[in-house]
């Protein structure tokens, strides 16, 4: 993939039908905030689990 030097703005992103970088607001691509916050709050909630197992695990 060649990558090209080009001024950046918070809506540019790969282009999935190619190797270009591209605005996203131009093409109708927008990812909503909701989402971010949301796969944020899965994470944070994931690791509580994990970090919960762990310390039910008994050390042998």
């Amino acid at each position: 993939m060649i990558i090209h030097h080009i001024p950046y703005t918070i809506h540019h992103s790969l282009y999935t039908q190619g190797t270009i970088v591209d605005d996203m607001s131009k093409e109708g691509v927008v990812q909503p905030a909701l989402v971010n916050l949301s796969e944020l709050s899965l994470a944070t909630e994931c690791v509580g689990m994990i970090l919960k197992i762990d310390d039910l695990v008994p050390v042998r």
